[in-house]
């Protein structure tokens, strides 16, 4: 059964903040390991920042915006900024770790199966969203006749 809890001051800053951990921790090391020079670690870990400055963006306006929607902008942050990061890659002639899976790589082929997760991982988030939607209960009007009593 799915239950619909009343927001509070930090309602889904779990889920933001693990997914800017986890879309963008990854990149950080992945320049380490691979040794990249300095000129790729710096454009590697700009596309690291983007993710990261957009969650004090997104946090500020979740009144606004809403969890699902904050959810989904930055799975569309970090679809952008990981295909700028795989692109950075294959222009400057980078390479990965070679403790990749095979399919992995920085060519077209590779970035694609890659950039095919983002939409993956945002189907569970709306099919959730959506049955959450679909069992919430309507909040209750007011009799017109007043209270009872």
């Amino acid at each position: 059964m799915i239950t619909h809890k009343k927001d509070t001051r930090f309602s889904g800053f779990g889920a933001l903040l693990g997914s800017t951990l986890g879309f963008s921790g990854w990149m950080v090391l992945t320049p380490f390991v691979a040794g990249w020079h300095i000129a790729g670690i710096a454009a590697g870990l700009g596309w690291v920042l983007l993710i990261l400055l957009s969650l004090p963006l997104l946090w500020r306006r979740r009144k606004v915006i809403g969890q699902f929607r904050m959810q989904m902008l930055q799975l569309t942050v970090a679809f952008m900024a990981t295909g700028g990061f795989l692109l950075t890659a294959h222009r400057m002639r980078l390479p990965l770790p070679r403790s990749w899976p095979p399919l992995v790589t920085t060519d077209a082929a590779g970035c694609a199966w890659i950039l095919l997760l983002f939409p993956l991982l945002g189907v569970p988030v709306w099919l959730n969203h959506r049955q959450v939607k679909k069992h919430a209960s309507p909040s209750p009007s007011p009799s017109p006749s007043g209270p009872i009593g």
